[in-house]
């Protein structure tokens, strides 16, 4: 099985009706992780608070309903994510103010996740940030983490 870790960003796309293109691909996407019988989805516990802190109830009811159209795992939180995240930014890779970010990455490194799906391309889907990450991670004693959009992702080997 392939494991992925899917970040909250993707599902804020998830709802649009629109044909942009983020959009389109974000439900190709789900609908992809939703059929894969080869692929592990996790989701950290940041992104269920994440979803729950969603404003309006009828926009956070719908993001739930999503949830059960593919088989999913969720990540806790624990002694060592918490110190990556620390790790990530006190080396100023992560600013604090996205600690929330910070955690999410280090659920996926330290549970051994290799990919996480995101659409936040400012400071998590781009080749400085992620070669910074994994700078860490190795230090650190853990694997190398890709971080990709939804557009980036594919089922085929």
């Amino acid at each position: 099985m392939f494991k992925i870790l899917v970040d909250t960003s993707v599902f804020g796309f998830a709802l649009e009706n629109s044909s942009d293109e983020k959009v389109v691909t974000t439900k190709d996407f789900l609908k992809l992780i939703g059929k894969s019988h080869k692929i592990s989805v996790f989701l950290s516990n940041i992104t269920i608070v994440e979803l729950e802190n969603t404003p309006g109830e009828k926009l956070r009811e719908n993001l739930f309903k999503l949830l059960p159209k593919f088989p999913y795992q969720i990540i806790g939180q624990s002694e060592n994510i918490e110190q990556l995240a620390e790790e990530f930014i006190k080396r100023k890779i992560i600013p604090e103010k996205y600690k929330n970010d910070a955690r999410l990455i280090a659920a996926a490194v330290v549970a051994g996740i290799p990919v996480i799906v995101t659409w936040n391309m400012k400071h998590m889907a781009n080749i400085t940030f992620k070669r910074a990450v994994n700078s860490v991670n190795i230090l650190m004693g853990y694997g190398n983490v890709d971080i990709i959009t939804p557009m980036e992702f594919t089922e085929e080997p």
